[in-house]
């Protein structure tokens, strides 16, 4: 991987390729700002040649901004085009786009993410693409390659094309409004939360409507009819359904940099879902007796697949790419996960036994032997240095990730522990269990610190979130429980699918809830304002 490049790269690239002298070009890099960190090595990477090179690293918004923008582009030589999932759904970036392609400028799609080139344009795909995802010396020769004959001081038609009105769009609007300090009456008030009203049942503005609707709540000045919408509004906490499963849905999955979801059902298949666009990516069938369980590696690049047919298998989460099948379990594997370096994977079975494999050599390294029934869940620490595994024999184990010897049992009734998971830090467990209660325990002695009950029966799932002091647990009664540890207490309570929930995660800012379920769906819940009031 390419980390730095030196200042003398040009000339050893120029001995690589021949003496032509480089043309020194201005650049343009047109991007989203979602992707601003790997833009800026793009930035970097470019300007190392010696290319004046200009992105906007303020991105701020209004009309003036645009005027820059625009002229910017017309005095550009090479208009770079960074594609990810981001840029491609936002309106900005591709007005920035079109108008290059109307002044005839030089374009150059560098393609920043993986699968992106499934959902290019017509006006992109015509057009020879670089691929930079991974930031190799190869790739940046190609792209060093692309640029070289690339001609500066091309001229503008004449006469110019007309240019396209800045993407202000109706929420940047309200936020500016709500930024004054001016009052704000009702009229105003009602054609506000019209609007904001359509804004929340938008993917691309749900989140930032919500924050909007909760400032118009606060100011000095909003009426009682108006704030009894808006509370109404608020209340309703789901900001997005994900359909296309057709049977249960058993697991869901952040990718590390939040901007998908992994999802598995019993309908056989694993699906991809943009969190940017609300769109399903792909999708691979694998096995007509379903899968149970789905997660991603650190980095993102593999997925490892638990399924219903005894199978853990390994796909790359471009979708382009099948690895290897094992036969894991006998009688189904019910999940599988990565180690924090990726270097190893555990497994659960039916068969009572949870097995550690070597990633990278892709071999069974040896067997967690101990539980009398059915492994639901297994995972690793934050470190990697233990394993947590979940049964239906009514313990919870804590084993050693590198010799596979058992450290500890965490006894709790005669009925069976649903899952077990590790805090951010490590250094507790809580468990979900048959019995209906949700327990925390000190995973060094293996000591039951804390006892959480909502009397609502059987506890499917409990996870803690990435601050690691609340903690969302999925009940019988079809009811999200949302918990703060600290003071044992629960924070909220709502129902959110009219079906059984198979689980429950936090979003990696742990603002929002995800649930899957047994109605076919995935949805999004906001909790922005319980997390906020802690």
């Amino acid at each position: 991987m390419v980390s730095c490049y030196n200042a003398n790269y040009r000339d050893r690239f120029k001995v690589m390729h021949g003496a032509r002298e480089m043309n020194v070009l201005n650049i343009f890099v047109s991007y989203s700002r979602l992707n601003a960190k790997s833009v800026k090595r793009l930035v970097h990477d470019l300007q190392v040649l010696g290319h004046e090179v200009w992105f906007d690293q303020q991105i701020t918004g209004g009309r003036e901004w645009w005027i820059d923008i625009l002229d910017r582009i017309r005095a550009c030589d090479v208009f770079v085009c960074s594609i990810t999932c981001e840029s491609l759904n936002s309106v900005a970036c591709m007005r920035e786009l079109e108008y290059a392609l109307s002044l005839k400028k030089q374009v150059l799609p560098v393609l920043m993410s993986k699968g992106v080139d499934r959902t290019l344009p017509v006006s992109l795909k015509m057009i020879q693409y670089e691929w930079y995802h991974k930031r190799t010396i190869e790739g940046y020769q190609r792209l060093i390659t692309a640029i070289r004959y690339m001609q500066p001081n091309l001229p503008l038609p004449n006469p110019l094309p007309a240019s396209p009105e800045a993407p202000i769009s109706p929420l940047e609007k309200i936020t500016e409004r709500l930024n004054s300090a001016e009052p704000i009456d009702r009229d105003e008030q009602t054609n506000l939360i019209a609007g904001l009203k359509n804004l929340v049942k938008q993917w691309t503005t749900a989140r930032e409507a919500r924050q909007e609707l909760r400032r118009l709540q606060a100011r000095d000045e909003i009426l009682a009819t108006a704030e009894h919408q808006v509370v109404e509004m608020l209340s309703q906490r789901c900001l997005w359904e994900f359909k296309g499963h057709t049977k249960i849905v058993r697991s869901v999955c952040y990718n590390s940099r939040g901007t998908q979801l992994l999802t598995a059902s019993l309908d056989g298949t694993i699906r991809i879902w943009d969190l940017t666009s609300g769109h399903e990516l792909w999708k691979e069938h694998l096995t007509p007796q379903g899968v149970y369980s789905a997660s991603y590696s650190p980095d993102g690049g593999t997925i490892v697949i638990a399924a219903a047919d005894g199978t853990m298998r390994l796909r790359s989460a471009s979708g382009r790419k099948r690895d290897r099948e094992f036969n894991a379990h006998f009688g189904g594997a019910l999940s599988a996960s990565f180690d924090p370096k990726g270097q190893l994977i555990v497994t659960a079975g039916a068969d009572g036994t949870a097995k550690v494999w070597d990633a990278r050599e892709k071999a069974e390294r040896f067997q967690l032997i101990g539980h009398l029934g059915t492994i639901y869940s297994a995972c690793f620490s934050p470190r990697g240095t233990r394993i947590v595994t979940a049964s239906a024999d009514g313990t919870a184990r804590i084993w050693n990730a590198q010799s596979g010897e058992m450290l500890h049992k965490l006894n709790g009734t005669a009925q069976r522990f649903n899952s077990a998971s590790f805090s951010p830090l490590g250094e507790q467990i809580v468990t979900a269990s048959a019995d209906g209660l949700v327990r925390i325990w000190d995973s060094e002695s293996g000591t039951e610190l804390q006892t959480l009950n909502a009397q609502a029966g059987p506890v499917n799932s409990a996870f803690f979130s990435h601050s690691g002091e609340l903690i969302v647990s999925t009940h019988a009664d079809r009811k999200v429980r949302l918990w703060h540890v600290k003071s044992k207490t629960e924070l909220l309570a709502f129902d959110s699918h009219n079906s059984p929930i198979t689980t429950a995660i936090f979003s990696l800012d742990d603002d929002l809830i995800v649930t899957a379920s047994h109605d076919k769906t995935v949805r999004l819940w906001d909790i922005y304002d319980v997390v906020q009031a802690i």
